[in-house]
């Protein structure tokens, strides 16, 4: 509703005008997009850091309990009846498949997908359609 005493020109502004303010606006919203982009992905890359210290603490404990573990299976199986051979191939393939499956786990945190900025994604695509929406309708 208008004012008392206020023209019905005064609320109308020229097209220059609403064109500058467009482009301030979405100078604005680009950099605040360009903000969340980048705390998001600090965000991941924090995730990132913090999973590859999983992986190398888990190495490093699992290493040397391998080790032990490793040596006390190939005696046992040697003891059972088993050549040198035989027990050392056994343990040995048991433990490749254990660290196929760590690398596959691993590999699952440090994925792309895992690590992209998904909220920023969508709200720059929300933003790209409004835009779209206020420009043509």
């Amino acid at each position: 509703m208008m004012e008392p005493g206020r023209q019905p020109q005064d609320d109308i502004r020229a097209l220059p005008d609403l064109l500058a303010d467009l482009a301030t606006q979405m100078r604005k919203l680009f950099v605040t997009e360009v903000k969340l982009a980048k705390a998001e992905l600090s965000e991941s890359a924090r995730s990132a850091a913090t999973g590859l210290g999983f992986v190398v603490a888990a190495a490093l404990i699992a290493l040397v309990a391998v080790q032990a573990l490793v040596a006390a299976a190939v005696i046992g199986l040697a003891e059972a009846g088993l050549s040198w051979l035989a027990a050392t191939l056994i343990v040995g393939g048991l433990l490749a498949l254990a660290a196929l499956i760590l690398a596959l786990l691993a590999r699952s945190k440090l994925s792309s997908r895992a690590l992209t900025p998904n909220r920023t994604v969508n709200q720059v695509r929300k933003d790209l359609t409004l835009t779209e929406e206020m420009t043509h309708g």
